[in-house]
């Protein structure tokens, strides 16, 4: 973690502290980037990657497209036909720097006490890219356990790090404030929250994730299959793909049933039949409208048919046979269509059978099994 990346974290804490919502807390940081960038069209893509290259913050595409429509809400964009564009003289009223001026002298005064303690309890001459990364290891592993301890007014406790490694010195720093400097607290704090609202987003780091998927397997219904493999175009593909990626990272096993990979071939030989007649008047739908944007033939989407089974792999998606039917285990199929009928009113209803199919599937090889988490489901 960078000093900008701290900066850009306490920066989330003093906007929630001034009563921005949970994702307008991070209006203020992607306005910035925008303003820097000076292009009139914001694209998505890029102002993911800037706000990572300018922060370290990764914010997926989807929560990212909400944060968008604040901005514009208040003003920094405007949107038309589904683009957004720049604001830019409301943009410099973003008030970033008066925000990182007063979260800068903040950090400046924890480290300059850290590196002083440092030196005067353990010995240890510290400089500043030093003592950086070993906020951000305390701050990784121990951020639920010191929120509660600054809540409760309890002291930190240290005692499960090795006194051999940097962040055990931040744990007694922390530990020694505690008993002595409360306004350091209080600059602590801002650092800690905003890490947590971070994390709330997105989970930079699964790996120090303790609850992890264990022999779990997630099966993906038809829409985000189609999302996944680019049926429907870039733009509904990535953060999909975000999604994938962050299952396999935190250990499940992606799958779909064999009647789904099925609905997705019948959805593209649909679209081949429509392209190859012409009959294209009323048709509707992410992937014939891609499709259709994208100059693709009849014979493109065969062949996209017949590289499905690719595409998946690379994904790493098997296909699964449903279960066979056990009476203990089988719900009450006809009950669960009706109920989904009146609710949802489908205007397919091969979609509907579709979707009773999984789900009765899905609660025979559970074998009425409850769990309290998803990572044990």
């Amino acid at each position: 973690m960078t000093t900008s990346t701290i900066i850009a974290l306490a920066i989330l804490k003093v906007n929630w502290d001034i009563g921005k919502d949970y994702l307008e807390a991070f209006v203020t940081l992607v306005v910035e980037c925008i303003r820097r960038n000076k292009s009139s069209v914001v694209s998505l893509p890029e102002l993911q990657k800037s706000v990572y290259d300018t922060f370290g913050l990764e914010i997926p595409l989807n929560p990212m497209r909400q944060i968008l429509k604040k901005s514009a809400k208040r003003g920094f964009l405007r949107k038309e036909h589904g683009v957004f564009y720049c604001n830019h003289e409301k943009c410099s009223e973003v008030g970033f720097q008066d925000a990182q001026r007063k979260v800068e002298t903040i950090f400046d005064s924890i480290i300059t006490k850290l590196i002083k303690f440092a030196k005067n309890k353990h010995s240890i001459d510290w400089t500043q890219n030093e003592a950086v990364p070993a906020i951000h290891e305390f701050l990784r592993n121990n951020s639920l356990s010191l929120l509660f301890s600054l809540t409760e007014d309890t002291k930190q406790g240290i005692t499960q790090i090795s006194p051999v490694k940097p962040a055990y010195i931040v744990g007694d720093f922390i530990s020694d404030a505690q008993l002595s400097d409360q306004q350091l607290l209080e600059d602590i704090d801002v650092i800690l929250k905003g890490n947590l609202l971070a994390n709330a987003l997105y989970l930079p780091d699964v790996g120090h994730v303790r609850k992890r998927f264990r022999n779990t397997k997630v099966y993906l219904d038809t829409s985000v299959i189609v999302y996944s493999v680019g049926f429907a175009g870039p733009n509904r593909s990535a953060p999909c793909l975000e999604l994938l990626k962050l299952l396999v990272d935190y250990g499940a096993e992606l799958c779909c049933f064999q009647n789904t990979y099925d609905e997705v071939c019948g959805i593209l030989d649909a679209c081949a039949a429509r392209l190859r007649k012409g009959n294209l008047k009323d048709a509707y739908g992410p992937t014939i409208e891609y499709f259709i944007q994208s100059g693709k033939t009849a014979s493109d989407i065969e062949l996209m048919i017949v590289r499905l089974p690719q595409k998946l792999r690379i994904l790493g998606i098997t296909v699964d046979q449903k279960p066979s039917y056990k009476k203990k285990y089988q719900i009450d199929e006809q009950a669960f269509e009706n109920a989904l009928e009146n609710e949802i009113h489908y205007s397919n209803p091969k979609a509907r059978i579709h979707d009773v199919d999984c789900i009765s599937a899905i609660a025979r090889i559970r074998k009425r099994r409850e769990s309290l988490f998803p990572e044990t489901s």
